[in-house]
């Protein structure tokens, strides 16, 4: 059986949804391009065929200012999807990796959010997403 709890955080998370915003937007925009051995976004060139369409990194969009875990989701969703044309709605996309459960103590933590969370259920699920 699955069980789904909401946990409410009371906090605002516009000026994340904002720059996720424009990270895929960004993502949209770049992911067509090609790139040659003089461009500067920092990414490894696999083959010698310099004009070959490349996804960005998380690099690329550093001037945003969204942290790099979130950044990467992001890219890496929107940049697998070539049918996307523009965005309307945004989520803030956790990784599994980012997420800290501290059992003994019921809570949860996401750093970058940096956010802590009790938890009001039991300890006896395997799996936070």
């Amino acid at each position: 059986m699955l069980l789904t709890y909401k946990i409410k955080h009371n906090r605002d998370f516009s000026e994340e949804l904002k720059k996720a915003r424009q990270v895929a937007e960004f993502c949209i925009k770049h992911r067509t391009q090609s790139r040659n051995l003089y461009s500067l976004p920092t990414q490894k060139v696999v083959s010698y065929d310099y004009n070959f369409p490349v996804s960005p990194h998380p690099a690329d969009v550093k001037h945003i200012g969204l942290k790099s875990m979130l950044s990467s989701q992001i890219l890496r969703k929107y940049s697998r999807n070539q049918e996307l044309r523009s965005v309307k709605n945004i989520k803030l996309i956790i990784p599994s990796q980012a997420i800290s459960v501290l059992k003994k103590d019921k809570t949860l933590v996401i750093p970058c959010l940096k956010l802590l969370l009790n938890c009001h259920f039991s300890n006896n699920f395997d799996k936070i997403s």
